[in-house]
């Protein structure tokens, strides 16, 4: 058996050269990635508090709702697909940066090989597809901050996002329509990922229904079908978790998540109308330009309308849905009132998806070899940008940096004493390190006596105000640091 499937892999790589290509190219990137991600700690407060849900659903055998520090979590209400995957991997491997972040460096790869997959399935040579697929996965707006680097939620959506708008090309743009099972779950995992994002890649239907005229009623009901199944995926989780816990989760997540998110700045996240655009500019780099250039294109041969139906018409279907769907996905969150960076990325695979075919169509009219060289240009510039990027972007805050992270084994599963006003990535890095076994005190320090009081077997403190125990002879000093403006942080052993 091992042979004929040996045999098998050989026969499909030689068939196939370029998608073996990209797909090794992007597994190998995944496996760089992870392994720089694996050496850094927590240091956004969206994967601080991801992880903690996810560590207390694995700890606590709760896998319908979501807690922080052993209480219903009513801030963050995202759904838990990510959480799911994480407590997985803790339950299974124990808790480290690695598992934390796998699933989005996974989903931010395999988004990459969406679009490859999806612009060779429209039509687009090898070389396009394979510049944008890689493209996406090296501008810096979907590698960092929140993105594939990151113990978050965007990724993944970006994924099952990129993966329903394939589904649905295939449900709305082929001759034969494609079975509705693949966009079904694809939109109901992104539903269950991040909500309503989920539903984004649903803004290319009226695109795809204009371009594709023929046949309307068949392929509406196959999208119906689609969007049962969807249902069926999503809609059980969350009727669980609504009627099973007494906070009204449904109402908190449609009010506060969508509609006080929508209609006013939310935790001062505000800025102007264009703040999304100025964004994709700073996130894409020089492929910007090429998604503009790629609008102009396939805007000025959609308007040929017996292009519609000939040998370009899959290639121009898929350019119109992916810029249709993308510039929905502007407008939309460019209207909202609470604006955040992170939240424009799905729209990403989309312009990708939208580049290729620009390129495509850019070969038809002029040396598909010149063309060809400047997606490769800009692919070096996405690259040599991210180096640059990755050399100054990565710091956390000082507990993780100095104390807490460099010591992580040490203080793996021992009972902790935690003291100070501490970030959430801090408070969260002990709390997980500790499993769970860890009591926290703000505000002035306190006696070592009256922490040792509530958890006698602690066998360390971590502090941020350190200077306050210094001389205490019950501690030993493990690891420190003293700031400009006087504040310490440290890590004692306790004697005793």
């Amino acid at each position: 058996m091992p042979r004929v499937s040996a045999s098998s892999l050989r026969r499909w790589v030689e068939e196939h050269p370029w998608d073996a290509a990209v797909y090794g190219t992007l597994a190998a990137y995944a496996g760089v990635v992870a392994a720089r991600t694996a050496r850094l700690p927590l240091f956004e407060w969206d994967e601080a508090r991801n992880v903690m849900h996810a560590y207390e659903m694995m700890a606590s055998g709760d896998w319908i709702a979501s807690t922080y520090d052993g209480s219903l979590d009513l801030h963050y209400l995202k759904p838990p697909l990510l959480k799911w995957a994480l407590a997985l991997l803790f339950k299974l491997y124990g808790y480290s940066e690695l598992a934390a972040r796998l699933p989005s460096v996974v989903c931010g790869t395999a988004a990459g090989g969406v679009v490859f997959a999806c612009l060779r399935r429209a039509g687009a040579r090898p070389m396009f597809a394979a510049a944008c697929g890689l493209a996406l996965v090296t501008s810096t707006g979907f590698y960092g901050f929140h993105a594939m680097t990151s113990a978050d939620v965007d990724a993944m959506v970006c994924f099952f996002d990129a993966l329903s708008f394939a589904a649905l090309c295939g449900v709305l743009l082929e001759d034969r329509p494609a079975p509705p099972w693949l966009l079904g779950v694809s939109v109901g995992l992104g539903l269950l990922t991040k909500s309503v994002v989920g539903l984004l890649p649903l803004a290319a239907v009226p695109f795809a229904l204009v371009v594709r005229r023929d046949a309307r009623r068949a392929r509406l009901s196959v999208l119906a079908q689609a969007l049962a199944v969807a249902s069926c995926v999503a809609l059980p989780w969350l009727a669980a978790r609504d009627l099973l816990y007494p906070d009204h989760f449904l109402k908190q997540l449609v009010g506060y998540d969508v509609i006080e998110r929508a209609t006013a700045a939310q935790d001062a996240h505000e800025a102007g109308f264009w703040f999304y655009l100025t964004r994709a500019r700073i996130d894409l780099g020089p492929w910007f330009y090429a998604v503009i250039g790629a609008a102009i294109l396939i805007g000025e041969r959609a308007l040929r309308r017996s292009d519609h139906r000939g040998r370009d018409s899959r290639l121009l279907g898929v350019g119109v849905c992916a810029l249709g769907a993308a510039a929905v996905c502007f407008l939309a969150f460019s209207c909202a009132q609470t604006k955040i960076r992170w939240y424009i990325l799905p729209a990403y695979p989309l312009a990708f998806i939208a580049a290729g075919v620009g390129l495509e169509l850019a070969a038809r009219r002029l040396p598909a070899r010149a063309v060809g060289a400047a997606a490769a240009t800009l692919l070096a510039f996405n690259v040599s940008g991210l180096l640059k990027y990755e050399s100054g972007r990565w710091s956390g805050v000082p507990l993780v940096d100095y104390v807490l992270f460099p010591n992580r084994e040490l203080l793996r599963g021992k009972p902790l004493l935690l003291q100070g006003e501490m970030n959430q990535n801090a408070f969260v890095t002990a709390r997980v390190y500790s499993g769970l076994k860890a009591a926290s005190f703000t505000g002035d320090a306190p006696s070592l006596d009256v922490m040792l009081a509530r958890r006698p077997d602690a066998e360390f403190l971590v502090s941020s105000q350190a200077h306050r125990y210094a001389g205490d002879p019950r501690l030993a000093p493990v690891a420190g640091m003293n700031f400009k403006d006087g504040t310490a942080v440290g890590l004692f052993r306790i004697v005793r």
